[in-house]
């Protein structure tokens, strides 16, 4: 049994898994569908671990508010009083399918909204915050820096962030690009990429 089963659009995965590596460095532990085991039948597993789940988080995107998955899980975890409804920043209030398009619904980047709709419904971390290891940091460097060279914008997740801070530049190399953290959505501060 996981503390949050976060229910989403898999065309659009970014979102989750900054959310789910944000929550699980807290101490959360965290269930979505990658975890489903080949020759499960997926609707039994959902079904089981939306029941199980202390929290169930919605993230609205463009595509999953057209998902009847994602409407379904929702819709459970209305009726189990346990539904965050989150959202990407693209989406407006009147792109959310009703009725959840009446709930209060922060942005999925918000994570200060976020942890404390977790504590109004009592949904506490189980587990001990996550560590970032090494070869994670360069696995999140390795993906930045291939975005950036791209000419692509970078927007991480707590995850990435805390690998990001403790990351080295590499010899001879200078600082390429700025983002904002989950944590820092209500402040100047930003941090650095490296190359």
């Amino acid at each position: 049994m996981a503390d949050i089963f976060i229910s989403y659009s898999k065309g659009e995965p970014g979102p989750t898994e900054s959310l789910a590596a944000a929550l699980r460095a807290r101490g959360y532990t965290v269930w979505w569908d990658t975890n489903v085991l080949t020759g499960d039948n997926f609707r039994d597993v959902i079904v089981r671990e939306l029941k199980e789940a202390a929290a169930v988080i919605v993230v609205w995107t463009k595509r999953s508010v057209r998902s009847e998955w994602v409407i379904s899980e929702a819709t459970r975890a209305k009726q189990m009083r346990k539904l965050i409804p989150i959202r990407t920043r693209e989406i407006g209030l009147l792109d959310i399918p009703p009725p959840f398009d009446v709930l209060q619904t922060d942005f999925c980047d918000d994570m200060e909204r976020i942890l404390n709709a977790l504590r109004a419904i009592n949904a506490s971390p189980s587990g001990a915050p996550t560590l970032v290891s090494a070869a994670a940091r360069r696995d999140v460097l390795d993906r930045i820096y291939a975005q950036v060279k791209a000419g692509g914008a970078v927007k991480a997740g707590a995850g990435a962030s805390e690998a990001l801070r403790s990351a080295q530049p590499e010899a001879g190399k200078q600082p390429t690009c700025r983002f904002r953290s989950i944590a820092d959505t209500h402040s100047d501060a930003s941090r650095t990429a490296f190359r």
